[in-house]
């Protein structure tokens, strides 16, 4: 008899309810954050790129170091030191090109709550060198 009315009675239910889905919930929310945080990176990296390959074209004898660091300056949100710059030299069809190339190894700040590993974030421009 008191197990029938046991069975019936539903307080807590709820409480049961969102122990089961909380965590679920808070690692989709946290999911989406690491996704939009992996895009706002990868953009920064895109604009740090962009904006160095404008300084190669505008000042066409610039030294690569120099660009390396305008890469490293205009990077948003990325530590500088975490990130590798290289800038080579490359003559195609007779004109010179500037390659301006950058990677960096994102990881999750909530990595211990989401099984991401580390990802490597890749860019690269070619940029024509007009004297």
């Amino acid at each position: 008899m008191r197990w029938c009315r046991r069975m019936r009675d539903a307080r807590g239910n709820a409480a049961i309810e969102f122990a089961i889905l909380a965590p679920v919930l808070v690692l989709f929310i946290l999911g989406i954050f690491e996704t939009g945080r992996l895009y706002f990176v990868r953009g920064s990296m895109r604009y740090a790129i962009n904006e160095a390959a404008r300084y190669a074209m505008v000042f066409a004898t610039a030294q690569n170091t120099a660009i390396e660091q305008r890469v490293r300056d205009n990077l948003i949100g990325i530590p500088a030191a975490d990130v590798t710059a290289t800038v080579t030299d490359q003559v195609i069809g007779g004109i010179n090109y500037k390659q301006i190339s950058l990677s960096y190894n994102f990881s999750s700040i909530v990595g211990s709550f989401l099984p991401w590993p580390s990802i490597a974030l890749n860019t690269q421009t070619a940029v024509p060198i007009i004297p």
